[in-house]
């Protein structure tokens, strides 16, 4: 007869190339992800570094996720305001927080 090896290697070639890919594709995703989630990691370290170095935007991101109820919130603002007045700094810097802080209150109750 013809001696042919029929469709053997046609579809063994193919799929070995295709399995061949897929495992380029995969390592590839892999050591994206690997290296990505370190970077989102180091970001992730950074703002929360900086978000807990200041009182009030810890005290406004508590709030917002829901950890803090609107009286405790306001308790804990004003907390940390009277600390700034006591702190030495300049009065009307003082005046000037807690103006924000009456009408952020406002805005909130309307």
């Amino acid at each position: 007869m013809m001696g042919g090896s029929g469709t053997f290697p046609f579809v063994f070639f193919t799929l070995t190339f295709l399995a061949f890919a897929a495992l380029i594709v995969l390592g590839y995703v892999g050591v994206r992800a690997l290296a990505g989630g370190d970077e989102r990691d180091r970001a992730d370290e950074v703002a929360d570094g900086d978000r807990e170095a200041d009182p009030i935007a810890r005290i406004q991101r508590q709030y917002t996720e829901g950890d803090l109820t609107e009286a405790e919130f306001e308790r804990a603002l004003e907390r940390e305001l009277g600390d700034k007045e006591t702190d030495g700094g300049d009065d009307r810097e003082g005046d000037r927080g807690g103006a924000s802080a009456e009408r952020s209150l406002s805005g909130r109750q309307r």
